[in-house]
């Protein structure tokens, strides 16, 4: 069995701007404080079998040599790659490109370059765990002899990134368990 989700790139957009201020904290006592805040969604896109674009404008607040340095960027595009593996879907999330005003270039690279790196860290990065949602033991009633349950389990996830819409699919692998040998049925009774 398989049950898909379609979301287009229309709803995403409409889910992205319900989300906003969306607030990215990946600090940490030995790192100090990292923060990026999303405070203006501007635009969505889906990126063909990578993920999701998200522009807007945002604030960085990054600690660099023990100084927390706050950083208005007015054209942030966020990459979202979704990555589908061992029973998640996992957000693995990347600045794409970001312009702040007055920096030079070769400073706002460097810069980006160690935000991506921290984005990148395992611990960084979101999952939904679709296996666990569906693996499921579901007891059947007496009456429905001489099955006594039926077990769902994950039969893996597939996703197609397309440039208007996002499909995900989970098969769903389902086993009846008979009642053991033996096993007394319930009795009826005569009408």
């Amino acid at each position: 069995m398989k049950a898909a989700v379609v979301v287009t790139v229309a709803e995403l957009d409409a889910v992205f701007r319900q989300l906003v201020p969306l607030e990215v904290d990946l600090s940490s006592i030995e790192n100090g404080r990292r923060v990026i805040s999303i405070h203006r969604v501007s635009r969505v896109d889906l990126i063909p079998d990578v993920g999701i674009r998200v522009v807007g404008a945002a604030e960085v607040e990054w600690t660099v040599l023990g100084i927390t340095v706050p950083v208005k960027v007015d054209d942030l595009a966020l990459r979202i790659h979704l990555e589908l593996e061992d029973g998640k879907l996992g957000f693995r999330f990347e600045i794409e490109c970001a312009d702040v005003r007055l920096v030079p270039e070769l400073v706002e690279g460097l810069a980006w370059t160690r935000i991506n790196e921290a984005l990148r860290d395992e611990a960084a990065v979101p999952a939904f765990h679709f296996a666990e949602l569906v693996a499921r033991r579901v007891a059947l009633p007496e009456w429905l002899g001489p099955l006594r349950d039926l077990v769902l389990g994950d039969g893996g996830g597939f996703l197609w990134i397309e440039a208007e819409t996002i499909t995900f699919m989970v098969g769903i692998d389902v086993a009846a368990r008979p009642r053991p040998l033996g096993a007394s049925l319930p009795q009826t009774e005569a009408r």
